[in-house]
Formats: structure tokens, C-alpha cells, sequence
């Protein structure tokens, strides 16, 4: 939010300098956040990857979720998809038809 318009107007790079901002800003917050995990070690999570096991059931629960989940984000991008190809076919022949008029 800080950058944004630091990098669209002083800077002059317009939509670039917000998709830049949105990264860098991104990548700090990633940093601080394996910062205070890893290194500073003041949270209520801790990570102990020496502790870590796969659990059949866990991964039974997860997978029972994230598969009908994830088909139906398929079925909503695909819906989306021919959606979008249906309009622009109509715009494209409505288009064609306004400039083709006959008789001229």
C-alpha cells in the first residue's frame, strides 16, 4: 500500500511500478515471516522438521477434501472459459456485421 505510489508516480513506471511494489512488498513480508519462525523463534508455532512424519490418515482427510475441491475449481474455470469464448465469438460477428454494411 506504501509503495504503490511511490512506483506509479514519482517513479513513472504506472501499472508496472504497482505489480513491482506488490512483489517487492510481498517478498519482505515473506523474509520477516521466515525470519521470526526460523531464527528469532518467539511464536506460539514451531517448526521441528526432525519430528516429521507422514500420517496416512491425515494426508486420507486432506486429499478426501482437496479432490472434490479442486475438480470443482476445474469445472468453474472451465465454465469461465467457454464463457468467455462464447462472448467473444458474438463480439467478433457483431463487429464484423457493423462494419460490413451492404450496399455501400
Amino acid at each position: 500500500m506504501v509503495l504503490d505510489p511511490i512506483f506509479i508516480y514519482p517513479l513513472g513506471f504506472g501499472v508496472a511500478g504497482a505489480a513491482l511494489s506488490n512483489v517487492i512488498s510481498y517478498a519482505i513480508s515473506g523474509l520477516l515471516m521466515l525470519y521470526w519462525f526460523f531464527i528469532k523463534k518467539d511464536t506460539y508455532v514451531s517448526f521441528k522438521f526432525r519430528a516429521f512424519r507422514f500420517n496416512k490418515q491425515i494426508i486420507w482427510d486432506i486429499l478426501r477434501v482437496g479432490i472434490p475441491s479442486s475438480f470443482e475449481q476445474l469445472a468453474l474455470a472451465l465454465t469461465a472459459l467457454s464463457m468467455n469464448y462464447f462472448i467473444a465469438s458474438i463480439a467478433a460477428r457483431t463487429e464484423l456485421q457493423f462494419t460490413l454494411q451492404p450496399g455501400e
